[in-house]
C-alpha cells in the first residue's frame, strides 16, 4: 500500500462472527480520529495470532499491542464509546 499510495483503495466491511470482535471494530474506528486506523490495522493483523483465536478470542490482549501504532491509549478507550461507532457496529 505504501508503494500504490495514489492507486489503492481500501475497503473494509465488517463482519462480527466472533466473540470481541465489536471491540475490534470500536478500536480501529477510534484510531481513525488519530488519522491512525492504517497503522492500527497493521498492529491488528501483525499480533493476530496472539489475541484472535477462534476457539478462545482474547481481544484485551490488543492493548498490549496498541502503542506500536502511535496511538494514545486513553483517547482510544474514550472514543471506542461514541455513539457514531456504535452505529456502525450495528
Amino acid at each position: 500500500m505504501s508503494i500504490y499510495q495514489n492507486k489503492i483503495n481500501l475497503v473494509i466491511r465488517y463482519a462480527l462472527f466472533h466473540k470481541g470482535a465489536d471491540t475490534m471494530v470500536k478500536i480501529l474506528e477510534a484510531s481513525r480520529t488519530q488519522v491512525k486506523n492504517r497503522e492500527m490495522l497493521e498492529i491488528m493483523y501483525e499480533s493476530r495470532r496472539y489475541w484472535a483465536s477462534h476457539s478462545k478470542p482474547h481481544p484485551q490482549l490488543i492493548w498490549e499491542y496498541l502503542p506500536k501504532a502511535g496511538l494514545d491509549l486513553e483517547k482510544i478507550r474514550i472514543d471506542m464509546n461514541y455513539s457514531e461507532i456504535e452505529k456502525i457496529i450495528k
